[in-house]
């Protein structure tokens, strides 16, 4: 590490060079995956959250490979105009089944003392290998994006059962993240006192998805019922089942598949593509993309004896350095989260 703080130093004119430290940020991505990604999404968190990012590479191996090899390389930028260039430390590790037993140990070794540890698992949610619940044991968040998610009811199950199982960590999903225009639009149908009185009379939700999209369905599923007090009576092929202090709500889930008209939609990355909340006089509340700017999401109240008038919000789809630097700025657990979490998975069918 010295020999490249002193390479950096020797590169900057005026011989400067600050290294800075918020968090141990720890990214594992298998050896059937490009680690491009992991350390593009270093380098963005370490311009916002500066950190020591450790990059581990689960690999099968050979038995003429080593068990364990580890290389440093680092990410800089100026801090503003003429300031001191800061960098921060990317430490690669590739290792092998048979080195697992002792990543921990060289890992506990590098990481800096006193600061957070977070750990990102990108993809398949595999909470139950080996490699994580050695790492598991010394981090204080778990970054996870559910959409990339395998088998959706098996993963949201997982994740859930493990977040109760580690109460004082935090758990963190990417895929929460894309329904923040979705919850805001949504609580903001209820803003006016008139419609603030038809929140308790709700029963029935309709929730329009793209096909690969179901898990995200069930987060903004399990956050409405979680925020309402709504309970879970059973579940059905089509959709939810629950009952409200004011009777039963039907939350009913539906797919549209490509080469339809909404596959064209700008949202479509949102995962979302409608979603109709009907309240006990007729009223029903709409969000959806705009009619009139396709890259907008428009919620509307729609009642016999009333000219909707929208609401529009601009979605600002993230990459996944971008939702990285949201999740891990929160230095408390998610309680909201967590909720929709716990409820998607029972949801799912798999909690």
């Amino acid at each position: 590490m010295q020999r490249v703080w002193r390479a950096a130093g020797e590169a900057e004119t005026e011989g400067a060079v600050l290294r800075a430290s918020m968090l141990n940020f720890i990214v594992r991505v298998s050896d059937h995956d490009s680690d491009t990604v992991a350390v593009d999404a270093v380098a963005r968190v370490s311009t916002e959250l500066p950190c020591r990012a450790f990059v581990l590479i689960d690999t099968p191996g050979t038995p003429q490979d080593p068990p364990l090899e580890a290389w440093i390389s680092s990410h800089c930028q100026p801090a503003g105009p003429g300031g001191k260039l800061v960098c921060c430390e990317q430490i690669t590790v590739r290792v092998t089944p048979q080195a697992v037993d002792g990543l921990p140990s060289t890992l506990l070794a590098l990481l800096v003392p006193d600061l957070p540890t977070a750990l990102w698992w990108p993809g398949d949610a595999a909470l139950d290998g080996p490699l994580f619940a050695r790492l598991a044991r010394h981090i204080d968040t778990l970054v996870v994006d559910s959409s990339q998610f395998a088998d959706p009811a098996r993963g949201l199950g997982a994740l859930s059962r493990w977040a109760r199982s580690a109460p004082d960590l935090a758990v963190a999903d990417l895929a929460w993240t894309r329904l923040d225009a979705w919850r805001e639009l949504t609580a903001g149908n209820f803003d006016a006192a008139p419609f603030a009185a038809l929140l308790p009379t709700l029963h029935a939700v309709e929730i329009e998805h793209d096909a690969a999209a179901r898990g995200l369905a069930w987060l903004y599923s399990g956050w409405l019922a979680s925020r309402l007090g709504w309970s879970l009576i059973g579940r059905e092929p089509a959709g939810i089942r629950l009952r409200s202090a004011h009777g039963e709500v039907r939350i009913t889930l539906s797919t549209t598949g490509p080469g339809t008209a909404a596959a064209a939609d700008p949202t479509c990355a949102l995962g979302l593509r409608r979603v109709v909340l009907r309240a006990a006089d007729t009223t029903h509340f709409v969000i959806a993309a705009s009619r009139a700017h396709r890259t907008l999401l428009e919620a509307r109240a729609e009642r016999p004896d009333a000219c909707p008038l929208p609401r529009l919000l601009e979605p600002k789809p993230l990459d996944a350095g971008a939702e990285l630097v949201r999740v891990l700025a929160r230095t408390r657990r998610n309680v909201a989260f967590e909720a929709a979490l716990h409820m998607a998975a029972r949801f799912a069918g798999d909690a």
